[in-house]
């Protein structure tokens, strides 16, 4: 695995363990299911950058 991706994937595993988002596993399932992750990246990434413009501590 790519230290980068590691580090985003250690990342959503402590939104999960931590409960900061209320999580739909079934959503989840589907996404891992379907292979439909880089979808996910993509708006993170879009919603990360967005958080740094405003200077919001994402």
């Amino acid at each position: 695995m790519k230290p980068l991706t590691a580090k985003k994937v250690i990342g959503f595993r402590n939104i999960l363990v931590h409960t900061y988002l209320d999580v739909n596993t079934n959503i989840v399932l589907k996404i891992l299911k379907e292979r439909k992750y880089h979808n996910i990246l993509k708006i993170a990434l879009k919603i990360l950058k967005y958080a740094h413009e405003k200077k919001i501590d994402p």
